[in-house]
């Protein structure tokens, strides 16, 4: 964020643009499009110098030659989700204001770009209806190009008539004095807490508007210097009152699912063998309840040829009696539950819960498999590496190896994949759906193998209306996969897409996959009785 390179770090981040969303707490990663800006600042002041010392071809010249570069970078990061982030191809947007700047200079070429206005409103504004929001023209082709139409949009907007009285609403106007304040405080109110839509807007909008009486309008009016505590002091008690106020009306914190805090078994663990006498929990009906019968999958995906052969538990010499270790697997879902799970089993030391996942990550994501990239109405998210098999090669090197492996994928494995040849693919997909079948296959003889248990879990489909995962058929194909890797004691299903649908008051997920807190707490409670029970279950029989 200082130093104005947040575009280029995130770009360079596997997860991309993507990994603003992927559920870690990154409050600030929102700078990346200030850091685009900054750069630009710093390479117009050398261009205009250098403008003002040519003269008629010359001066054009240099104009086509940035023109030019544009229009390279555009084609040389097409097909690339991190067109939406570097410099040289979101520099044409920047380009297209500070061109229409200077024209507007002369009258007479904002008279003329005015009747265009209409246009470009219409235009926009179709574009937003009508292009999907993860349409890669909109994220990468289409990005100088909106630049341009927006210049189009301003020229008329400064030059009169109907358009200029109305975007002169007053609410509009407010909003673009204090569009900068906006801009800096929603994206860490939305990360940092869970409030709701309406609430993040009024916080959002009160802090701006206090930022801009007391800090941005003295700066412009040059009167910050003079009374440094006349304008300091009432900014910080503003904002206090403001933040107490908000905390007061609404929910605590968000929970955040932490990776780094979950890596590790609880200090209880390994510190020394549990007490004994420790009470077990009672299962509940929920979690043990039997399978529904899987609906047929596409490409007629069958039972393993071979069931897998548990072998011989070698429990942790420190802990020969004492409670499981449970290892969770799977994309950010796994995560907010695996600190769920941990919460609730760090209460009455019933279990050890362990992570091993990557946000966004899909199953298929592995040595020898082609996927690598993921898509929603939102964006891309691209992966250089086989980022599932990194998080089962730190499965099988812990030591003591987990009891139970839960596999929990609710998230990517419901989005579409891209094939080599840049078609989509989704588990309705017989090829898709054959290499998740590989992959859980691979998996679980790795694990049985190191003696450990196998649980799949379903999943729901995502509550995204507008994006294809939340179609019921692709959460039953999955369903389908998994209930034919079933073959206990070494591989049990847990229909926690079932249990949900049980229980709708845990069914909540604000951004369409996740769980709210209170509500992965809950599935933690049902769950954690029904996985104890799986992971002391005997090897036989």
């Amino acid at each position: 964020g200082v130093a104005y390179v947040a575009n280029w770090r995130l770009a360079a981040d596997p997860g991309g643009y993507g990994a603003l969303f992927d559920g870690g707490v990154r409050p600030l990663d929102h700078l990346w499009s200030l850091a685009i800006e900054e750069q630009f600042y710093l390479v117009v002041p050398l261009a205009v110098t250098l403008l003002g010392r040519l003269r008629g071809r010359s001066a054009l010249g240099v104009l086509a030659a940035a023109v030019g570069a544009n229009l390279v970078a555009v084609v040389v990061w097409w097909g690339d989700a991190d067109a939406y982030l570097v410099t040289p191809v979101r520099a044409g947007e920047i380009l297209a204001g500070a061109v229409l700047v200077v024209a507007a200079r002369r009258r007479r070429v904002l008279t003329r770009l005015a009747p265009l206005a209409p246009v470009a409103a219409l235009a926009t504004l179709a574009l937003f209806v009508t292009a999907a929001q993860d349409d890669a023209v909109v994220v990468r082709g289409l990005v100088p190009g909106v630049g341009v139409v927006w210049a189009v949009l301003v020229a008329g907007a400064v030059a009169g008539g109907p358009l200029t009285r109305a975007l002169s609403w007053p609410p509009l106007r407010w909003l673009g004095r204090r569009s900068y304040a906006v801009y800096l405080v929603h994206w860490p109110l939305i990360v940092l807490t869970d409030w709701s839509a309406p609430v993040v807007v009024v916080v959002t909008g009160a802090v701006a508007e206090l930022s801009g009486r007391l800090l941005e309008d003295p700066v412009r009016a040059g009167t910050l210097v003079r009374r440094p505590l006349r304008v300091f002091a009432p900014a910080m008690a503003a904002v206090c009152v403001v933040a107490v106020g908000a905390g007061a009306l609404v929910s605590s914190p968000r929970l955040v699912p932490d990776a780094a805090a979950v890596a590790a078994p609880p200090a209880w663990f390994t510190a020394s063998a549990p007490a004994s006498g420790t009470a077990p929990v009672a299962p509940v009906s929920a979690g043990s309840s039997p399978a529904p019968t899987p609906p047929a999958a596409p490409g007629d995906v069958g039972p393993r040829a071979v069931a897998p052969e548990v072998a011989e538990r070698v429990r942790d010499p420190d802990h020969p009696d004492g409670p499981p270790l449970i290892g969770l697997l799977g994309d950010s879902t796994a995560g907010f539950l695996a600190e769920a799970l941990r919460a609730r089993a760090d209460t009455d030391h019933s279990a050890a819960v362990v992570l091993d996942g990557v946000w966004g990550c899909s199953p298929v994501m592995r040595e020898g498999m082609s996927w690598r990239t993921v898509r929603s109405v939102r964006d891309e998210l691209h992966f250089d590496i086989a980022c599932r098999s990194a998080a089962e090669d730190e499965l099988a090197s812990r030591e003591p190896a987990p009891d139970l492996v839960v596999v929990v994928d609710h998230g990517t494995v419901l989005l579409d994949h891209r094939r080599p040849d840049g078609t989509w693919a989704s588990l309705l997909d017989a090829d898709l759906a054959a290499d998740l079948t590989a992959s859980y296959t691979a998996l679980v003889d790795a694990v049985t193998a190191r003696g450990a248990r196998v649980v799949l879990t379903t999943a729901p489909p995502a509550a995204w209306p507008e994006d294809p995962s939340s179609d019921p058929d692709r959460a039953a194909a999955y369903a389908a996969i998994v209930h034919a890797l079933e073959d206990p004691p070494a591989v049990v299903v847990v229909d926690t897409a079932a249990i949900l649908a049980s229980h709708p008051d845990l069914d909540r997920r604000p951004d369409g996959v996740h769980l709210a807190p209170d509500a992965v707490a809950g599935l933690a409670d049902l769950l954690l009785p029904r996985l104890v029970e799986l992971a002391g279950a005997p090897a036989e029989g």
